[in-house]
């Protein structure tokens, strides 16, 4: 079974690969070297190779391996906006107009979990998941590059989550909602880092073929009955 789904991830990535321009296999073979080794021990000969060009190819499209980096740090932050904007936009309007009550607050804390674990739970987003975390040397760009990232997962997910826990507890302080919400969010995260569970355990389906639709309700439903049950603990 996991030989199988090797080989259709392995035909899956072929076939996109031939669709691929240059520029476009430098950043994906770039992401996976990265998530894997840190930036640190990545280098520009291993990206080429990965990539099957050349390092000048490299230098052409991008100028430098920081250069690079940023440009994945980049589209991951667009790719964050992209999904959680028009949900801030949506808070912002019920805000305004005074409809911001429990029920509609928690109904968007459902919608925003359930967009974490399935973006979390995608085999082919764990290297953007892992560019998070990575420790970064003294380079003083790259270094920049990952705050701005960290910043907009604080204020697109975390600060979205934290106001919407806000408005739908009974206990209305800022840093308990806001502690819950960071719990809630490198729960998902750490979640979809774990490899080998994930692959072993969950996609190839050696458990039931409805594995991953399994997996997804059981931690959604963990992580609101999470929330729900903060209520109930003292204050400290």
């Amino acid at each position: 079974m996991r030989r199988e789904y090797d080989e259709e991830l392995a035909q899956d990535g072929g076939a996109e690969e031939q669709m691929l321009t240059n520029a476009e296999r430098i950043k994906q073979a770039a992401v996976g070297l990265f998530s894997e080794y840190g930036y640190g021990s990545t280098t520009v000969r291993m990206i080429a190779k990965e990539a099957g060009l050349s390092q000048g190819q490299i230098t052409a499209h991008y100028g430098s391996k920081e250069a690079l980096f940023n440009a994945i740090v980049k589209d991951i932050i667009q790719t964050t906006e992209q999904a959680f904007d028009p949900l801030e936009e949506r808070i912002e309007i019920l805000v305004n107009s005074g409809k911001m009550d429990r029920d509609a607050a928690w109904s968007l804390i459902e919608e925003v979990v359930t967009m974490q674990i399935d973006f979390c739970m995608e085999p082919s987003n764990r290297a953007n998941l892992m560019i998070l975390n990575i420790v970064i040397p003294d380079c003083k760009a790259v270094e920049q590059s990952c705050q701005r990232l960290q910043q907009t997962v604080r204020n697109k997910i975390e600060m979205m989550l934290a106001q919407l826990i806000q408005v739908y507890s009974t206990k209305k302080g800022y840093l308990r909602a806001r502690t819950i919400s960071r719990a809630v969010n490198g729960a998902i995260v750490s979640f979809g880092e774990h490899k080998a569970f994930l692959l072993d355990e969950v996609y190839i389906g050696s458990h039931s073929p409805h594995s991953v639709s399994w997996m997804k309700g059981h931690l959604k439903e963990y992580v609101l009955n999470s929330i729900r049950a903060a209520d109930e603990l003292p204050d400290y």
